[in-house]
């Protein structure tokens, strides 16, 4: 089992301006949460003005991270 996420900015339009990768074997998708919230942290730090939309799939330990 693996787990994969991604992090895109978009600009007003809805045009894609950036999108971070992220992957991890089963073990490491503890590993993975706290790496993506820690880049929505920043980014957020940066500019808090950003709006902040999550998509994920029904996996239960995703929606508990």
């Amino acid at each position: 089992m693996a787990y994969c996420a991604t992090l895109t900015v978009h600009d007003r339009k809805g045009e894609a301006l950036q999108t971070l990768r992220y992957g991890r074997m089963l073990k490491g998708v503890d590993e993975l949460c706290r790496t993506l919230a820690q880049d929505v942290c920043t980014l957020l730090r940066k500019q808090p003005v950003l709006g902040v939309i999550l998509l994920a799939d029904g996996a239960p330990e995703l929606w508990h991270c």
